[in-house]
């Protein structure tokens, strides 16, 4: 278990299985600097948290917004007003899990008048906001035909008997921190409420009613083109219905349906649908008058990512009674009044006690967490596997501050609540990753309230083969799949995955097949890191150590022993020859190479040939030259790759006098042996101060063509060109200098319209300025002494002679003095 950087608690959860790890966020008391509570005062994380949403905020960060269930005459006033439950917005590190600020999300309040039929702007107290929903953008918003909105609505209501309200948190956009409370959902003791995401120009939600004799309600509206976002959202004009199972109009504990489940329907409420000025109360009283269906205690529910038409619920009953979960299955979202069926998925009898709040993974996995009350029972998660009907704990509160008897200030009354899958957010191929948090119901009393904990919980979903011949299937998650030893068969299924044939250092260890249900002609094929990437109709796969590609339309194998034509890189990216059935070494020997075609993803035809003047006037196969006789010569193959520096930190393979991108392609990419971006020949480098003609024709394919094609010599040809036209198009004339990033950083040489690259040769360097976030220039100086006492360039000295002496390039991921980004 793991603390993490903003609080100094372990994790209240612990891990039942192997594959389950915590870290905790914030505990109740918890600060976080430079954040303030609307009054001025330090921000704390307070008592009762309950459900969670969360967003990746695409630089790092993700938000994260956290329920308090805290009643309405407690706590402090927040920043919409009123003291009472309130929402948290967290802005979190999505590296280190350190919470970068906190705040309040709501600060105006938007209630609904049922007289007048209007919203008014005020004040409000809250009450117990239990579980939530952030649902995907998809659910208030329809790209096919623009109507909706893409403000992301925090969805939630208060559970507090018959007149509690539904609410909507605007997250962003112009309306950003409004709350708004939504009539037409209906007024009940409500745990959550629920928009489904593939409900097209419709939007469905629905509303648990957590009471002894509580309903499930389904809300069906329109979205629209204009209004305020909730009106957009389609939450101001629809119709409320009740769930109503005509063998089942009362759960009891004795209920139990056949294994097809059974029918139901859905019962119009209020008149013509709309409850929007109904108390709850009359509510419940024409629910019961209409048969609609009483369930033990609805709790939290989840539609389910596998399956638009299904949503899973919980019934909680009691401490001793049984505790089930439930799936409805829809005949269509998109018309949920044609109704559909309902599944008694657990019967109450599997070890659960009292379910609470649950979340659905990607690939139909249902997580649960228990509230078993004030009972000497530690709470637990579930993991339900429909697959195959299993139901697994994977984590309990801890027994050192929980158990019998519990260690004070903790108490026997503790929850597990708010889970919601933040996978595509904290996880990745082969982890998942949660956001959950635990209510600790003792007291304490003013701000704080109660105790409590937010945290992540991590889950190791790898497959992994055994030593012998493996045939291994993703899943609809995004995969980490490792073959291991022996012959291996992978299927891969639709995600982001990372995909490991097998391969050691001595080399292969088996001939591994990765099998793919689309079509190569779909595909690109590309490099990422020490992976290749293949993009197509079943995601973004990072793959290595496979000898064979099984694609619909092509049996691809690279093991031929001819590395360096890269048979599925070069027919994923000529199309043409993959269709004429050829073969891509032979194609490429023939044709390929006067074609300007590119053999691998590291070997550039075009900057080889216009680089390498001599060669491409014997009229030469440049991949072949490069094999035989470039690579000893000093000649790079692209601008990813150098030669020298791969042997130099590889000195088994200099040893060995191997072809450096041969081997690794062949053997160092499956090892992790790193790669480094191409240096010309120092004497080369010193013509032109930090411009590498080589580099420049390796990167830009087009000047190298070009230059080929302009009879002028070409390392000439290139100087004039970026001098010309390539620093204002942003190329980079080295494998260190950003262009653009030195431009934006240093406003004064942007405006003057100097050539960066002559201003940080002249100048800049010596007023302590960056070449790229990624040399820091006075780092690079106090590293060498020599460098600084003979007053060189740094930049250029790397490049010349520091990279391959194996001198550090420090950077620090900014830019130095003087910079404005």
């Amino acid at each position: 278990m793991a603390i993490g950087p903003s609080t100094t608690q372990t994790p209240y959860l612990v891990p039942s299985t192997g594959n389950v790890s915590f870290t905790s966020l914030l505990s109740v008391g918890d600060t976080v600097p430079g954040s303030v509570k609307a009054d001025g005062t330090p921000w704390r994380f307070v008592g009762i948290p309950d459900g969670i949403g969360a967003f990746d905020n695409r630089d790092g960060t993700a938000t994260v917004l956290v329920n308090h269930e805290i009643g309405a005459t407690s706590g402090v006033v927040r920043a919409h007003g009123s003291a009472g439950a309130f929402v948290d917005r967290l802005i979190v590190d999505k590296a280190s899990l350190k919470v970068l600020s906190a705040g309040d999300l709501g600060t105006s309040y938007y209630g609904f008048n049922a007289a007048t039929g209007s919203y008014q702007k005020g004040t409000t107290a809250l009450a117990r906001l239990c579980s939530a929903d952030l649902p995907a953008v998809s659910a208030f918003y329809d790209a096919s035909t623009g109507l909706g909105t893409p403000a992301r609505i925090f969805m939630n209501g208060e559970e507090t008997g018959a007149e509690g309200r539904a609410l909507a948190w605007v997250v962003n956009g112009p309306e950003s921190g409004r709350i708004y409370e939504l009539p037409r959902l209906g007024k009940f003791s409500m745990e959550n409420s629920l928009a489904n995401p593939a409900s097209g120009v419709k939007t469905v939600t629905i509303g648990t009613g957590d009471s002894s004799t509580g309903q499930l309600y389904v809300y069906v509206g329109t979205k629209q083109a204009t209004g305020s976002e909730i009106d957009k959202a389609g939450l101001t004009n629809g119709k409320l219905y009740g769930i109503k199972v005509p063998s089942v109009l009362v759960e009891t504990n004795a209920t139990s349906l056949a294994t097809a489940g059974a029918a139901f329907s859905l019962q119009e409420m209020g008149p013509n649908g709309d409850v929007s000025k109904m108390t709850g109360a009359q509510l419940q009283a024409e629910s019961d008058a209409e048969g609609v269906t009483t369930f033990l205690r609805p709790e939290d529910g989840a539609w389910d990512p596998s399956n638009p038409n299904r949503f899973y619920f919980n019934t909680t009953n009691a401490i001793t009674s049984p505790s089930r979960l439930w799936a409805l299955e829809f005949t269509d979202v998109t018309r949920p009044e044609l109704g559909g069926t309902i599944k008694e998925v657990l019967r109450g009898t599997e070890g659960q006690v009292m379910l609470d709040n649950m979340t659905v993974t990607a690939d139909g996995k249902v997580i649960l967490q228990e509230d078993p009350g004030n009972n000497a029972r530690i709470s637990k998660v579930f993991q339900y596997d429909p697959a195959n009907g299993s139901l697994t704990e994977i984590a309990q509160h801890d027994p050192a501050r929980f158990g019998t008897p519990p260690t004070a200030p903790f108490n026997q009354d503790e929850e597990s609540s708010g889970i919601v899958d933040v996978s595509t957010i904290f996880g990745g191929p082969g982890r998942q990753a949660f956001l959950l948090d635990t209510q600790a119901h003792y007291t304490l009393g003013g701000e704080l309230v109660e105790g409590g904990q937010l945290m992540l919980m991590t889950q190791d979903r790898s497959i992994r083969g055994t030593d012998g011949n493996d045939t291994l299937t993703g899943s609809a998650i995004d995969d980490l799949i490792d073959g291991g030893a022996g012959d291996d068969v992978v299927f891969n299924t639709p995600g982001n995955d990372i995909l490991l044939g097998g391969r050691t250092p001595t080399g292969p260890t088996g001939t591994d097949t990765l099998v793919f249900n689309s079509r190569l002609a779909d595909t690109t094929v590309t490099r990422d890191g020490a992976y290749t990437l293949i993009t197509g109709p079943e995601g973004q796969d990072r793959v290595t150590g496979f000898e064979r590609y099984l694609f619909g339309d092509a049996t691809v194998v690279t093991g031929d022993g001819a590395p360096l034509v890269d048979d599925l890189f070069y027919l994923a990216a000529n199309k043409d020859v993959l269709a004429a059935g050829q073969d891509a070494d032979a194609h490429y020997a023939q044709y390929g190479w006067t074609e300007g075609r590119d053999p691998n993803a590291l070997f550039s035809t075009a900057g080889y040939l216009a680089a390498n003047a001599d060669v491409r006037a014997a009229g030469r196969n440049p991949l072949e030259q490069y094999d035989q006789a470039g690579w000893k010569e000093g000649r790079d193959p692209s601008a990813a790759f150098d030669n020298e520096l791969y042997l130099a930190r590889n000195p088994d393979v200099k040893a060995a006098g191997l072809d450096p991108l041969k081997h690794y392609i062949e053997y160092g990419q499956g090892e992790g042996r790193g790669i480094y971006a191409a240096i010309g020949r120092t004497a080369d480098l010193a013509v032109h101060p930090g411009f590498d003609a080589e580099y420049y024709f390796l990167s830009n394919a087009d000047v190298a063509r070009a230059a080929m094609g302009s009879g002028k010599d070409p390392f000439a040809y290139a100087y004039e060109h970026y001098q010309t036209y390539g620093w204002k198009e942003g190329r980079n004339p080295n494998a260190v200098f950003d262009t653009s990033g030195y431009l934006a950083a240093y406003g004064d040489v942007k405006a003057a319209g100097i050539d960066p690259l002559m201003h940080y040769d002249q100048y800049g360097w010596k007023e302590g300025r960056d070449p790229s976030k990624g040399f820091d220039t006075t780092a690079y100086l106090a590293a060498n002494g020599d460098v600084a006492q003979a007053k060189i360039d740094p930049m250029q000295h790397y490049l010349q002679y520091g990279a391959v002496e194996g001198r550090a390039a420090p950077g620090d991921a900014t830019f130095g003095y003087g910079s404005q980004g």
